[in-house]
């Protein structure tokens, strides 16, 4: 049975990997010919390119490695010359298995146990040469094709965007002015005659839009799924195919992974070439990347070869050639995938470099090209927002499972894919491990949400500049860049007066720091951990410190002085933007054009993609630097409080951030709002420094050695509970190590913060100009939301104290 199974598995794998190859090929074909017929013979030229230029390289790699022919040293069959290479291997392959002339359990063992040039043909075809072939064929065909087709649905979209009539945009244009004027000065509405008018108009655009709004041809819809699917296969294929990697455990992670990082890259391509004055700086984009991964490749193959390698060197199929031949494979082969994606390769050493050059040439340039495409566009779009978050956030996660992939690749690692060590890891290994897997995943996702917290506020910001509003760009831009300072200060005071805190960019310098040292395992994860349980903050090692208490820190500080006022300020502009398109339109008028033209929806809080994204980045980011630092004290039990937190701040943050920006909708007084949050900012900042200075000899909340501010001078600590600890307090409750235990701090905030929140809300309510149909849920969640808040606190000061049994401190 075992015997039956292994034989059906190969057949059908190597069946799979030639009809998705041929799949790919022949659909490339008959597109080509689809753009010929047409006229498009650019687009001819390209796709033909793209198809056939791939397989000269794989055929003559193929020749050079298939020389078991006694006559010639790099190989001389007939097929090689046709390039006819690979279809030609597969039918020796399948006729080999279908006439039982090689066993499976053989193919596999040679694999696992035999040099690839010590193995027979047929299973040096399925272990090695196919896998390659594949690989290199679909990558360099399949990747540049989908790049190609996507950029020619952009170009037709955009010119067939344009194709209403001009008299239907004048006509449209002057009836739906003529409706808003007379709007504004009389109650009867529109003239029927032009309600008919603007509907025909409206209709006739929208019915030419959603034509026009990128619809895809099935032949094309079938050649770009095939596309995509071919390349993905041969990625897990070849990742897979190296001996003792257990393919159960690293296929479905490199699907992941390569679905989200190939759709990120191929879009970002797409989108830059679409814009129409810059299409050809595409080509030195990949140029340039290409250049710059030659130089990387070959200096690390031919000048670090005694260093370890990815794979043990008998699965590398050049391992016993000549540098000529290495540095041609690096180049036309390695280093053109590179472009696209990273996928492991016997021949590089194991340094890195490498991983570190791509992933960071990969990620700028895709947030280079999906940028200047997304504010040099012609025309608006629907796939706008969408692409821009795809892009961005898929090469941010593509980065994050770089990191995973780089920790987790290699002997020492107790979840590597690799089959030996996988298997005969003790529990002790294990554990060290989880704890470094769990260090790399909390310093990533902190680092990435810290990333896309800051980006995605200034391409709003941005948006605001180039859509005239400046009032709003420049409070984006405010909120943004003035938190840094604060941060990159308090780091200065802290880790000394290095040149990055100085630009200011100390945050991602010390996360590059701590990432490099995680990479290169320089300190061990139980190590750091140690530290922070056993040692005071400014007796551990840098990495250590920063990682345990100066990174939190930051964040902390961070994300709440910056993402809170910025939401605030989005959900402002929402209520702000939904009440002027309400008061503009007459109740009569707005249900007529409603059948019309959906004018309605906007006006009932329409929330754009890309505010949408940044205010869900913005809470998230602010949630998650909470957790992070009420977990990171010495002796805390993360899987006990970080829940609690992550519900109570939840609560507390939603109930905060409408009330202040419910309160500054309305009209005439909507800078009260900075009244109010001033006067509870100058409140905490007295009860913070009074409590601080003139009670030192009372229980701090936390080991006075977790505060990196207990050694310093009252003026420092001054400057500290004003600046740092009194804002946060106006939006939220923290542990701060530098407070005193008192009951006036918490009972002073949630005072403040409960009489704020209801006066605000209740002042919306019955001031408001129009009603909505989020006011009576607005009010309740407010009023509910900082009545709950005042629970969870009063539970926060019981039990987060050495005498309470259901404390979240380990030790009690």
């Amino acid at each position: 049975m075992c015997h039956c199974v292994q034989h059906f598995w190969l057949v059908f794998r190597t069946l799979a990997g030639f009809t998705l190859y041929i799949a790919d090929f022949v659909t490339d074909i008959i597109l080509a010919a689809e753009y010929y017929r047409n006229g498009d013979y650019t687009w001819f030229g390209l796709t033909l390119g793209f198809a056939l230029g791939p397989q000269i390289i794989v055929n003559i790699v193929l020749a050079y490695l298939d020389d078991d022919c006694d006559c010639c040293p790099y190989g001389c069959k007939w097929y090689y010359l046709l390039q006819l290479g690979v279809p030609a291997n597969y039918f020796q392959v399948l006729y080999a298995f279908f006439r039982c002339k090689h066993k499976p359990e053989d193919v596999l063992d040679a694999r696992e146990t035999e040099d690839h040039d010590d193995q027979e043909p047929v299973p040096r075809a399925v272990n090695h040469l196919l896998p390659l072939a594949r690989l290199v064929g679909t990558l360099l065909e399949s990747l540049p094709e989908l790049c190609l087709q996507i950029y020619v649905l952009l170009q037709t979209g955009q010119l067939s965007s344009l194709g209403i009539h001009p008299l239907e945009n004048v006509t449209m244009a002057t009836v739906t002015m003529t409706v808003l004027r007379t709007g504004q000065l009389s109650n009867l509405g529109t003239h029927p005659m032009e309600n008919v008018t603007m509907a025909t108009v409206t209709m006739t655009a929208l019915r030419t839009g959603q034509k026009s709004s990128l619809e895809i041809p099935p032949l094309k819809a079938v050649t770009m799924a095939v596309s995509f699917l071919a390349s993905l296969y041969s990625i897990i294929e070849w990742e897979t195919h190296f001996p003792k990697v257990v393919a159960l455990i690293w296929g479905p992670l490199v699907f992941i992974w390569k679905s989200i990082d190939l759709s990120a890259r191929i879009l970002a391509l797409s989108l830059f070439a679409s814009i129409s004055n810059v299409r050809y700086w595409v080509f030195v984009m990949i140029g340039a990347h290409w250049l710059v991964m030659v130089g990387v490749e070959n200096y690390f193959c031919l000048s670090s070869g005694k260093g370890k390698a990815w794979m043990d060197p008998g699965a590398d199929v050049i391992s016993d050639s000549n540098r000529c031949v290495k540095i041609m494979f690096n180049t036309f082969v390695i280093a053109p995938v590179d472009v696209f994606t990273w996928v492991t390769f016997g021949s590089r050493q194991r340094t890195e470099v490498q991983p570190i050059v791509n992933s960071a040439l990969m990620l700028v340039a895709n947030i280079v090209m999906v940028l200047a495409w997304y504010f040099a566009k012609d025309s608006e779009s629907w796939y706008d927002d969408p692409a821009l978050g795809v892009v961005v956030g898929g090469s941010v996660a593509s980065v994050l499972f770089q990191g995973m992939y780089w920790v987790c690749y290699r002997p020492c690692c107790a979840c590597s894919p690799i089959e030996d060590v996988y298997v005969t890891t003790n529990k002790t290994t294990m554990c060290h491990c989880v704890q470094h897997f769990w260090l790399i995943f909390r310093t990533l996702a902190g680092f990435a949400l810290y990333i896309a917290d800051f980006v995605t506020d200034i391409i709003l910001a941005a948006e605001y500049y180039r859509n005239g509003d400046y009032y709003w760009f420049s409070l984006t831009l405010g909120f943004t860049l003035v938190p840094q300072l604060i941060v990159n200060l308090v780091l200065m005071y802290l880790d000394g007066c290095k040149w990055y805190y100085l630009l200011p960019i100390g945050v991602p310098a010390n996360y590059f720091q701590v990432l490099y040292a995680f990479f290169c395992c320089k300190h061990k994860p139980e190590d750091i951990l140690d530290a922070r349980e056993t040692e005071d903050q400014d007796r551990q090692k840098p990495v250590a410190r920063a990682v345990n208490h100066l990174l939190p820190l930051s964040r902390l500080v961070g994300t709440l002085l910056e993402s809170l006022p910025e939401l605030c300020l989005q959900v402002y502009v929402l209520l702000r933007t939904g009440q002027k398109s309400c008061l503009e339109t007459h109740p009569l008028k707005a249900v007529t054009m409603a059948t019309v033209t959906m004018a309605t929806v906007k006006s009932s809080l329409e929330i754009p993609p890309l505010k949408a994204v940044t205010m869900a980045v913005s809470f998230l980011a602010s949630l998650y630097s909470i957790i992070e630092w009420e977990t990171h004290f010495p002796k805390v039990v993360a899987c006990i409080w970080g829940p609690l937190v992550f519900l109570w701040k939840s609560i507390d943050l939603s109930a905060r951030i409408l009330a202040l920006s419910l309160f500054a909708s309305i009209c005439n007084v909507r800078y009260w709002v900075f009244v109010i949050v001033v006067a509870h900012w100058v409140v905490m900042a007295v009860v913070e420094n009074y409590f601080c200075q003139y009670l030192v000899k009372g229980k701090a909340w936390m080991d006075p050695g977790a505060d990196v501010t207990s050694n310093s001078n009252r003026c420092v600590q001054f400057m500290f509970n004003t600046f740092v600890v009194a804002p946060v307090d106006v939006f939220t409750w923290v542990t701060f190590g530098s407070r005193q235990r008192s009951k006036v701090q918490p009972f002073v905030n949630n005072v403040l913060m409960l009489l704020s929140n209801i006066g605000m809300v209740l002042v919306w309510y019955f001031a408001k100009d129009f009603e909505s149909w989020y006011d009576d849920p607005a009010l309740g969640l407010v009023v509910g939301g900082s009545v709950a808040s005042v629970l969870f606190q009063s539970v926060y000061f019981v039990c987060y104290r050495p005498c309470c049994p259901c404390s979240p401190i380990e030790d009690v």
